[in-house]
């Protein structure tokens, strides 16, 4: 194409067809594995915003490059708090994303279970923020985060809570947890 009027039209073009696809032109509401292992893709910024009303494991799981999301496509308030399978309704959701170093506000509502979600992110920085209850558990959350600074806890923590990967915790995040241990 020469025209670059056109280059955009079809670069358009194939964002909407790949999109809709994807998500069911906006109405899709399981979402359980959708990106896991998706090879090469530096930033995921879907044409719709991305709701589940399921569980929703392995969302970003082993997405290696990836390097950020786009936290205003993405909604998982209508996700049940009380799930009770172990693993949870987002067990590992970001697990081995080596490459990304923000976590946005997705508006994970409280959780049973925080198993693994974001294990073996090396280049993890910050974790906008994690909603959690006195119920909530946290196998492997942050196993191996050995670049977090920034960690912002809502609610109560009542279960064991391990950080023994993070030694670089700010002061602000160090705070964060502590008020928040039940």
């Amino acid at each position: 194409y020469r025209n670059s009027g056109s280059v955009v039209k079809v670069a358009k073009d194939e964002y909407d067809k790949f999109w809709d696809g994807v998500q069911n032109y906006g109405n899709r509401t399981n979402y359980d594995k959708v990106f896991n292992y998706w090879g090469g893709v530096e930033y995921i910024s879907p044409k719709h915003t991305i709701a589940p009303t399921s569980k929703t494991t392995f969302l970003f799981s082993r997405c290696f490059d990836l390097k950020g999301i786009d936290g205003s496509k993405f909604d998982f308030s209508g996700l049940p708090e009380d799930y009770t399978e172990y693993n949870g309704t987002i067990y590992a959701m970001f697990n081995e994303c080596h490459s990304i170093t923000q976590i946005p506000d997705l508006k994970i509502p409280p959780t049973l279970s925080y198993a693994y979600f974001c294990a073996n992110c090396k280049n993890l920085v910050t974790v906008d923020i994690l909603r959690v209850s006195k119920n909530s558990k946290f196998d492997g959350t942050f196993l191996g985060c050995k670049a977090l600074k920034n960690l912002t806890i809502e609610g109560q923590i009542g279960q064991n809570f391990y950080l023994s990967s993070s030694s670089q915790l700010t002061h602000d995040s160090l705070m964060s947890i502590i008020n928040a241990l039940y």
